[in-house]
């Protein structure tokens, strides 16, 4: 019981999700706006399609409709559903709430179970694979019982090992190794950031479980970037030790334990959407510095920012090398609830509204560094 309440209270924490970090750490880099121009899609992506990931020019769209997600290319200024695919439910072929992402360096695609209780990986080249349903099984015994958060909280390191952002409720590491021939194993050589001694192991694995890891393709460096406190690290993985271990910010979320949840402090800073290039890092925050600040919004202005936006609508989005050097910030016109930046780190593609109509729309940016 106490398992199911805590992964309910997660799921709460983490749709309320919203971004922020610290101010611009160099008052040299100015913050340079984009304009956004319209991204043209066909009819069968009209309606609440939500950017999840991105891998040459395929695009992976949450879906709203139908199917549990849309599989899309990206052809010049157009975005082109190539197919529909993911049933919601209990069936064999089902999936509750569930994940999809790419395996970049294996061009293939994962779709699992928000509580890893099923996972598919569907090798290149994808249309055909998802239109025949042809899929090996990623089965590791126990990985059920494992927390562990929604979207990217998890990540393929080769064909046969995950790196999970989670793991046994009673153990005390960050990331969990899931591996087909060694089963689960903890991450060794990264200790959570803060050690609250008055803190249970489970409550203070909670306390980061809304955040994210990626993996830089075609290299052994992966960010871990938090969704509701500011911080954000870099690692590399030997032989099931974390390497080479840079916290770039480090904000972490100040929490205390009740006795069935966790209570934020008001004034921890927000967290991070991230997405990551073979080059950059790109965080998607707000300008809020504070979750007061943002509470406050959400309860005394309807949701609706200073820009007329609500609040899930993000307009702020720095950039950081694979070293954790600070290299740029944007400010985009129209801000995005969701987006994915393109291989060559030339365009970033949005899902935005329309204030006049609250229709949605896609759009995009065009970056140069």
């Amino acid at each position: 019981m106490m398992r199911i309440s805590i992964y309910i209270m997660f799921f709460c924490l983490f749709v309320l999700v919203s971004c922020q970090h610290k101010e611009n750490p160099s008052p040299d880099l100015a913050v340079e706006t984009l304009k956004a121009t319209k991204l043209e899609v066909d009819k069968a992506l009209v309606g609440i399609n939500t950017f999840i990931d991105r891998c040459d020019n395929l695009i992976l769209l949450k879906d709203g409709n139908e199917h549990a997600f849309n599989l899309c290319e990206l052809k010049g200024d157009s975005l082109l559903c190539t197919m529909g695919f993911g049933t919601v439910g209990d069936g064999p072929d089902a999936f509750r709430q569930p994940v999809a992402f790419f395996c970049g360096d294996l061009k293939g695609l994962v779709i699992k179970e928000v509580g890893n209780s099923k996972f598919r990986h569907y090798p290149a080249p994808l249309s055909e694979t998802l239109k025949r349903n042809q899929f090996r099984d990623f089965t590791v015994e126990g990985a059920g019982n494992c927390f562990s958060g929604l979207l990217f909280s998890s990540v393929m390191m080769n064909d046969s090992t995950l790196l999970l952002v989670g793991g046994l409720p009673d153990t005390d590491n960050v990331f969990t190794l899931l591996s087909v021939r060694d089963g689960i194993s903890p991450l060794g050589g990264f200790p959570y950031p803060t050690q609250d001694e008055s803190m249970d192991p489970v409550f203070r694995r909670l306390n980061y479980m809304s955040s994210m890891v990626l993996k830089q393709p075609g290299k052994n460096r992966y960010a871990w970037v938090g969704c509701e406190a500011s911080y954000f690290s870099l690692l590399s993985i030997e032989r099931g030790e974390a390497v080479n271990i840079k916290h770039v910010l480090t904000d972490y979320p100040v929490c205390t334990q009740g006795e069935t949840s966790l209570s934020h402090s008001p004034d921890d800073a927000l967290g991070f959407i991230p997405c990551v290039t073979e080059k950059y890092i790109y965080l998607l925050h707000y300008s809020y510095k504070t979750r007061a600040e943002w509470l406050d919004v959400i309860r005394n202005n309807e949701g609706i920012g200073p820009d007329g936006y609500l609040q899930e609508y993000l307009g702020l989005l720095s950039v950081y090398d694979w070293d954790g050097n600070y290299i740029k910030e944007y400010k985009l016109d129209e801000p995005v609830r969701s987006f994915t930046v393109t291989a060559d780190d030339k365009r970033i593609l949005g899902q935005s509204i329309d204030l006049d109509t609250s229709e949605e729309k896609m759009v995009q940016y065009r970056m140069a560094f």
